[in-house]
């Protein structure tokens, strides 16, 4: 073991150790003392004393318990939180470790090891702990020998400790009292270049519980409403620098901007107006032409001055609760709209959504000049694994190939998606076949590391992917049939050619 450093010649005030107790944490920050100086406190990690086959062991196991208060919700939520973050980060870096380790990656596996040992040691877990130590120190030398021996391992005893902490995150939620945060007020955006009206205004809305900032003029008032993205708009018709006639219409091109790549599902037009932040317009014009170029300019209802202020809070409340509304509404469609895209087993995208975006993509880099790879991919003998294990496993095995396939397309643009059955689809935007078959190898030899049995397959004692690859350069002439097509032409060769392989097709524009 290393000679362990003194505090002070870190320049440190204090440490503590992981897993960290919240608090061991407090106490060391002390927030309920002034510090004449900001404190630097270290986290020092602790290897294991000996490896055991406990998962998390007891010691460890008290110290989360301890830091569970039911008188402590913060503290409740942030262990919960912490657990849900390393069951969501572990099986990645479990499918990196297995693709380190499968391809002979040094680098990617001491990467990974690292970030699963430290994650591990916060969580108590010295038996995975000292498996990615053993990993890290492999990959420091230069090895990956034993590599693939490890990580199985190390997979079978992550599913002990799952389940261990998902018991322990269950009793952290039963004992977490509620807490209720207050409601943050509405922020309402007075543009008025009159500073008596501003005041009276603000005074009249502060009063009904309201956040107000203000603005002189249109400019001012475009400015401020693009930093603070207010709940509702006073905005005075006669100004000088900018009126509030042609600042309203700024401000629906503004919103219009925001709201242009998002598609609704309800008929906005029937809320009145309530998809923008609604603008209410004060004027001292009461001629219908000055009416009908308030509205016609965006705004959707009008005071005259003077101003009957019990009228003026009538309306704001209205507008107020119907933008929310709608609010309520859009976040409900947009959930409705990614559920419609999505199928329902794998979390991967639907053939409905792959049609989608195929079509969009298609049209995308044909404007651009671009190339557009597929790749389709076919689990090998899968109605032998259905009929040998059983359709819950056949579903439990989809659903880890649909990750595998998710982890390897890393890219934004990129989109896995079901295609029909075993059958999983690729949409690779901008990438040439070359890029295409590099990815889908990876795909095949994740999932082979995934290790998943298959004793009726013909070709391994694992579940294996047959894979075909296709591109093109999209034109206004040609199909994405064309490409779908010679995608699954390659697909065809590489089941000929004995499964678990993949093979390419070019696609002539």
């Amino acid at each position: 073991m290393n000679k362990p450093i003194k505090q002070s010649q870190l320049y440190m005030d204090d440490d503590i150790l992981k897993p960290i107790q919240t608090k061991a944490l407090v106490r060391a920050i002390g927030t309920n003392q002034p510090l004449p100086k900001t404190p630097v406190v270290r986290a020092v990690e602790v290897l294991p004393r000996q490896l055991t086959d406990v998962p998390i062991d007891r010691e460890q196991r008290q110290t989360l318990d301890e830091r569970v208060e039911p008188d402590a919700p913060v503290m409740v939520e942030v262990i919960v939180e912490e657990i849900d973050r390393y069951l969501e980060a572990a099986p990645q870096l479990l499918q990196a470790l297995c693709l380190a380790a499968n391809t002979g990656d040094i680098e990617r596996l001491e990467e990974a090891a690292h970030s699963f040992k430290s994650r591990s040691t916060t969580l108590g877990t010295p038996i995975l702990y000292q498996l990615c130590q053993d990993l890290e120190d492999m990959s420091r030398g230069g090895t990956t020998i034993t590599a693939l021996e490890i990580v199985s391992r190390l997979k079978a005893e992550y599913q002990r400790v799952e389940a261990l902490l998902q018991a322990q995150r269950q009793r952290a939620i039963s004992r977490m009292n509620p807490v209720s945060l207050p409601e943050a007020p509405s922020v309402i955006l007075v543009v008025d270049d009159d500073p008596s009206m501003r005041q009276v205004l603000r005074r009249v809305m502060e009063k009904d519980g309201y956040q107000v900032v203000e603005a002189t003029n249109g400019e001012q008032g475009l400015e401020v409403y693009k930093r603070l993205k207010p709940h509702l708009i006073l905005l005075d018709a006669l100004m000088p620098v900018m009126d509030g006639f042609v600042c309203c219409t700024q401000l629906q091109r503004l919103q219009s901007d925001t709201s242009a790549q998002e598609e609704d599902f309800i008929d906005v037009d029937c809320l009145n107006g309530a998809s923008r932040t609604p603008v209410l317009m004060i004027t001292g014009l009461d001629d219908q032409a000055s009416v009908d170029r308030a509205f016609a300019v965006g705004a959707t209802d009008y005071v005259t001055k003077p101003i009957h202020f019990a009228v003026l809070r009538q309306r704001v409340r209205r507008l107020i609760q119907q933008s929310q509304l709608y609010q309520k509404l859009e976040v409900a469609n947009r959930e409705l709209q990614r559920l419609a895209s999505l199928d329902g087993l794998t979390g991967v995208a639907n053939r409905r959504r792959f049609d989608e975006y195929l079509e969009i993509e298609w049209q995308r880099m044909a404007t651009e000049n671009l190339p557009l790879s597929l790749i389709l991919c076919d689990i090998d003998f899968f109605k032998k694994y259905n009929d040998s294990y059983g359709h819950q496993a056949g579903d439990a095995c989809l659903r880890q190939v649909a990750d595998a396939l998710r982890f390897c397309a890393r890219r934004s643009k990129d989109l896995v998606a079901r295609y029909g059955g075993e059958e999983f689809a690729v949409i690779l935007p901008n990438l040439k076949l070359a890029g295409a078959a590099q990815i889908a190898e990876e795909m095949r030899s994740v999932v082979n590391a995934l290790e998943i049995p298959h004793v009726q397959s013909a070709v391994s004692q694992h579940v294996t992917l047959s894979l075909g690859i296709a591109c093109i350069y999209p034109t206004p002439n040609t199909s994405p049939t064309m490409l779908i097509g010679a995608a699954d032409a390659a697909l065809y060769q590489a089941k000929a050619a004995g499964r678990n392989r993949w093979f390419t097709q070019t696609c002539a524009s």
